[in-house]
């Protein structure tokens, strides 16, 4: 028994002998335009030669990497540093995070803090071929009439630009139908605002394609099925006046339709 009390009394000798003491100041709440960093002070009850490494460490958000650092520590002399890290920017998610001092071989100071800027939202761009938008198509055809809309956590507000094949742009709504009457791409582009979270830019292409562009498509994968096909034939001759016959007919087909 009195072999442990002593050991006890050793080992808390030794600690009480390199005792080293750390302590972190840093801000409780960082925002927007706001330097990340905190100060720190290290002390000892001796002199001896420490390493320690300051870093920050946030939940699913901004992280530094500890960088080691080494002072010799005099006996009950602060040594005191800051340590900065960057500026909280509108890319910044809200966050618990942790100023930290590793020190070597005693263990981790951590001191908590929050980043606080504006959430995300979800926001999607809707372009569908009936007013249900249970048909959501990002081809729609000359004319087609196109029904736009969107899905989001919140109700934002919403300012909805139209760009044109031909350059022009005009502000429309993701509550209406529209008609496009002009064959290319079109983008629609959606500034997205709302006071309690943060502003998104959101963008979708829609392409505008004539009747005879869907018809040769659909005509151009026929025939190709057919060449494949054709490699089982026995008459090749048969085959290919049946495929020659096949063209003629769309093309004359393609003459009397109505574009």
């Amino acid at each position: 028994m009195k072999i442990i009390i002593y050991f006890l009394f050793f080992v808390s000798l030794v600690i009480s002998v390199n005792a080293i003491d750390v302590k972190i100041d840093v801000k409780d709440i960082f925002k927007e335009g706001d330097l990340i960093f905190f100060d720190y002070t290290i002390n000892s009850n001796k002199d001896q030669e420490v390493t320690f490494s300051p870093h920050v460490t946030c939940i699913g958000g901004f992280t530094t990497i500890p960088g080691k650092e080494n002072v010799i520590l005099k006996t009950n002399q602060a040594y005191k540093g800051t340590y900065k890290t960057t500026k909280v920017t509108e890319d910044f998610d809200p966050a618990q995070c942790d100023a930290i001092i590793d020190i070597e071989p005693t263990g981790s100071i951590k001191q908590p803090f929050k980043i606080d800027t504006l959430p995300r939202f979800n926001f999607e761009i809707l372009a569908c071929k009936d007013k249900e938008c249970a048909k959501p198509s990002k081809v729609f055809l000359k004319g087609q009439e196109i029904y736009l809309s969107y899905i989001s956590n919140i109700n934002p507000t919403i300012k909805v630009v139209l760009y044109l094949p031909d350059k022009s742009k005009k502000e429309i709504s993701l509550s209406e139908s529209i008609k496009l009457d002009q064959i290319g791409t079109y983008v629609v582009s959606a500034l997205v605002t709302d006071s309690n979270y943060k502003p998104i830019q959101k963008n979708i292409i829609v392409k505008v394609i004539s009747k005879r562009q869907v018809l040769t498509k659909i005509i151009s994968k026929k025939i190709n099925s057919e060449t494949i096909t054709g490699k089982a034939v026995e008459n090749i001759s048969i085959y290919n006046n049946f495929k020659i016959t096949t063209e003629k007919i769309l093309k004359y087909f393609l003459l009397i339709i109505n574009f």
